[in-house]
């Protein structure tokens, strides 16, 4: 009897170390799925959080790059405007020139000279400077609207990249330095498929930030690059406009340009 009890005891024993034992490794499981499904859930949260960063600062990126191009073609659109109305005023002082000439005033004439020249010299600073002025407010904008860089791409020579594009002429071919008319040179620095202008497209940088994860999954920030490019428009819109600048420019955007793109 005795003996039958101890052995049912030892069984009893036995069995229960048996269950714990299978309740240890049920816990153990269990364990083992929670990390699991934690690792997948943080790794789920951090591409949606990223993917939501990524999309926010591209379309900072975007309006930042749009207004660069846009602020380089405002530029361009000034410069036109202003090359336009001093054309005006040459073209009437040409003919104030031919009527001195004519009443055979030529002390009159001379002064009328001396006045074209002055605003030939304008109109010269105007073609030299304004490609600058376009770059440097181009790049102030980009940043300020949260760009690292911003750069123009049509061509890296920002005097190029940001022309006018208009060249000089002359009333009296024998009068270099003043009587100065300036001509839409075309097509040479206008978009190909427009055909109605000059443009510009500009490449903006910045480097990602926010995303969370990145150095623990060893994956690379390459940082982001925005593209865009703007033109100033003739008011005129259906017209391309031919010879002599005239005043009428604006600037808008449009589709993405660049150099030595197919027609």
């Amino acid at each position: 009897m005795i003996g039958r009890l101890a052995g049912t005891h030892g069984v009893g024993e036995i069995i229960g170390r048996i269950n714990k034992t299978k309740i240890k490794d049920e816990n153990g499981q269990a364990l083992l799925f929670t990390a699991i499904f934690l690792v997948i859930f943080v790794v789920c949260f951090l591409g949606v959080f990223n993917i939501g960063q990524l999309v926010t600062q591209k379309m900072k990126m975007q309006n930042a790059v749009d207004a660069a191009a846009q602020t380089a073609a405002l530029w361009q659109a000034r410069g036109l405007n202003l090359e336009g109305h001093l054309n005006a005023a040459q073209e009437a002082l040409y003919w104030s020139y031919v009527g001195a000439l004519a009443i055979l005033q030529p002390e009159i004439a001379a002064k009328v000279w001396q006045t074209s020249s002055k605003i030939t010299k304008i109109q010269e600073k105007i073609v030299q400077q304004f490609p600058y002025y376009a770059m440097a407010s181009a790049f102030s904008i980009a940043r300020k609207n949260g760009a690292d860089f911003a750069y123009p791409v049509n061509k890296l020579n920002p005097k190029i990249a940001c022309t006018l594009g208009i060249k000089k002429t002359n009333k009296i071919p024998l009068i270099k330095n003043a009587f100065t008319i300036y001509a839409l040179d075309v097509p040479k620095y206008w978009a190909p498929q427009e055909k109605k202008g000059p443009y510009v497209t500009f490449l903006a940088y910045k480097k990602t930030k926010g995303l969370i994860g990145i150095e623990l999954f060893q994956m690379k920030n390459s940082g982001m690059w925005t593209i865009a490019s703007a033109k100033p428009k003739y008011k005129y819109e259906m017209v391309a406009p031919q010879g002599k600048v005239k005043a009428g420019w604006r600037a808008i955007l449009m589709p993405v340009r660049l150099q030595g793109e197919k027609r």
